[in-house]
């Protein structure tokens, strides 16, 4: 490789600007690039370093990490873009015949991320494969490029390809380097690559077909998901209408969806839920839970029928649909389709409630408040009706104004030993907050030795209530509401 110094990169420089600038002066009158005639009367010397950086680029660089492209996933690919094919707009301009094709397949133009998923796909050994490169022939001329500034030059080269020594395909193919910098030579892009001429291919054993090379039903689906979400209804509907016609699932759910609102069709709950049907069968949780919804009420085509709702219901919920899990706490609650079972209501309300859930987080805290299926613990059901609360749930926030409204904290001291009141403590604490967060008195002193207390506060539930009183072991309990009853006994 020449090696060149930064003042000699400065000489360049200077000849290419002065050489461009006679060029466009020369080639103005002839209605022609200016920087193309330029670079096509470079020396003999300059052209040669442009020659020998590509072919280094194409020996070297690209095929060598091309293959570790193929193995190593979507993250190393989208570094190998960027480092193979430069900035977004150079990537944008790139075109690619892929070269690893078979004759029927390679005379489609991809873009830089499309044929390297081809690659991917057509070979998933990445590491037993090779890429063997001979017979380079440069072009005759450097060609000027978008401006006097960058340029590219071309190279046809026999490329073979084997898979554990065994030959695939052998092919002469040209690429097109381009030099964004044309000072800076060492700098070199992949701008297009095509194949030529076909020498053999082993059409019994090469793992590609024309059908491989196509976008997945998934790419195209998620696609579709992402116009659906921009309410670009000419983009997305065709693509879901063509995919749930080839029996995708999700396709199937979401043209159900549009059948269901009326978004790009008139609306027909019967059709949605004919395509709802159609990608539950396939075990696609949202549309089985759509699909139970629609049994429990008897709309669309079907018959009311709760059991096939729950049993629809429990197919998403066991897939882990939080809406599904929800729903099937509701109808073990109510017993809707099954018997009543507070316990199994619990169990799926907390599925769905660890999950973000904001309707099964509120009933799940009406279990806890009320000790339906699980043992009563007020501070649960507070912690259940908060979360819920957060998420604007209307319930929820009138559930934890009935309770702070309900509990204050008040209860009895027993005074068996005539312990002075004045020298009780107590104390109150939650989360952050200190025990002189909120103040305390004590009333009706009784001449039966008990002291009832009250806090001046309301409190939240759930936090540490403690006594305390000098030759007296300290008494703590968590305070659930209602009345505490406090018994100090001596050290």
């Amino acid at each position: 490789m020449p090696q060149s110094n930064q003042s000699g990169a400065m000489k360049q420089f200077v000849y290419i600007t002065l050489l461009l600038l006679c060029g466009f002066l020369n080639s103005h009158a002839q209605e022609v690039s200016p920087w193309e005639e330029a670079y096509n009367n470079l020396p003999q010397k300059h052209r040669d370093e442009f020659y020998e950086y590509a072919r280094d680029f194409l020996e070297n660089t690209y095929y060598t990490q091309m293959s570790l492209a193929i193995g190593e996933g979507v993250e190393f690919r989208v570094n190998f873009i960027e480092d193979i094919f430069g900035d977004e707009n150079e990537a944008d301009a790139a075109r690619f015949q892929p070269e690893f094709l078979p004759e029927s397949g390679k005379e489609r133009f991809l873009t830089p991320d499309s044929y390297l998923q081809a690659l991917s796909t057509a070979f998933k050994e990445s590491d037993e494969l090779e890429f063997i490169v001979s017979n380079i022939e440069e072009d005759k001329y450097v060609h000027g490029y978008t401006s006097p500034l960058n340029c590219f030059t071309r190279l046809d080269y026999d490329l073979e390809i084997k898979r554990r020594g065994e030959t695939l395909l052998k092919r002469r193919c040209r690429m097109c380097c381009l030099f964004p910098k044309a000072s800076y030579k060492r700098e070199v892009r992949l701008m297009q690559i095509e194949p030529l001429e076909d020498f053999y291919i082993a059409s019994e054993i090469f793992p590609v077909s024309e059908t491989q090379l196509q976008v997945s039903d998934e790419t195209r689906f998620q696609e579709a998901r992402e116009w659906y979400d921009q309410g670009l209804t000419e983009k997305y509907l065709p693509v879901f209408q063509e995919l749930a016609n080839k029996g995708y699932a999700a396709a199937q759910y979401y043209l159900g969806v549009c059948y269901d609102n009326g978004e790009g069709v008139p609306k027909d709950v019967s059709k949605a839920v004919e395509w709802y049907a159609k990608a539950a069968e396939q075990g696609y949780e949202l549309a089985q839970n759509d699909l139970g919804y629609y049994y429990l009420i008897g709309r669309g085509g079907v018959p009311k029928d709760e059991r096939k709702a729950v049993e629809w219901c429990a197919k998403a919920a066991e897939q882990g649909n939080a809406k599904a899990q929800y729903n099937l706490g509701y109808c073990y609650e109510n017993g809707i389709g099954v018997s009543k079972d507070g316990e199994k209501a619990v169990e799926w309300y907390t599925k769905a409630a660890e999950q973000g859930n904001a309707k099964a987080r509120y009933y799940l805290g009406v279990c806890y408040e009320n000790g339906e299926g699980v043992l009563k613990n007020i501070s649960k059901a507070v912690e259940w009706y908060t979360k819920a609360a957060n998420q604007g749930n209307a319930d929820a926030q009138k559930a934890l104004e009935r309770l702070k409204k309900r509990f204050r904290c008040q209860g009895f001291i027993k005074n068996r030993a005539n312990i002075p009141l004045k020298d009780v403590r107590i104390s109150y604490s939650y989360g952050t907050y200190s025990n002189g967060r909120y103040s305390f008195r004590i009333v009706d002193a009784r001449t039966d030795s008990k002291g009832y207390f009250c806090f001046e506060n309301d409190l939240p539930l759930g936090g540490v209530l403690k006594a305390t009183c000098v030759g007296y072991k300290p008494y703590t309990f968590r305070w659930e509401g209602g009345l505490a009853d406090i018994t100090l006994t001596e050290e």
